[in-house]
């Protein structure tokens, strides 16, 4: 399922075919009520507990490059696009990205130009689903682009993050 993960009991993930534009598979969000699915583009606070590894890795996402996605549905729904980034204290906080309407069958690309996170590297990207009625939403695609806007350095606040800027 390219790495995503469903945030509650309330939706599950499945790769199946058809529902893509341009090629044969798209990813299958069904949702119960309201929750988010999210992929990892640096590290986790979990992982940061790892055993036996020093760990030393890189974002693949940063602010000002642009997000591009595809979505469509099986009955009118709305999911919002969002990022997680870290804060002062190591835990992940929410910024929320465009709201996205999706019309039943009908394909809704998107893109959103990360905004500045002040240096902050960004944990995960994902979609919420805004309400409460059972839907499958279609992911097609979720890609970046673009040239990063960004300075790395030590975050203020009292996080033990083993933050080593470059």
């Amino acid at each position: 399922v390219q790495g995503f993960r469903a945030e509650s009991d309330l939706v599950t993930i499945e790769n199946i075919e058809g529902h893509s534009q341009n090629g044969d598979r798209a990813l299958a969000l069904n949702f119960k009520g309201q929750t988010s699915v999210s992929t990892p583009t640096f590290i986790l606070p979990s992982e940061l507990e790892m055993p036996g590894y020093s760990l030393v890795a890189s974002p693949t996402l940063y602010s000002n490059q642009t997000v591009r996605t595809a979505l469509s549905a099986d009955k009118n729904a709305e999911v919002r696009l969002f990022v997680r980034t870290y804060d002062e204290k190591d835990t992940l906080s929410h910024i929320d990205g465009p709201i996205v309407s999706l019309k039943a069958g009908n394909s809704s690309e998107q893109s959103w130009v990360i905004p500045s996170t002040g240096g902050q590297p960004i944990g995960e990207i994902g979609f919420a689903y805004l309400d409460e009625t059972a839907v499958t939403v279609y992911l097609d695609y979720l890609t970046w682009d673009g040239m990063p806007k960004v300075t790395f350095s030590r975050p203020s606040g009292s996080g033990e993050f083993p933050w080593e800027p470059p």
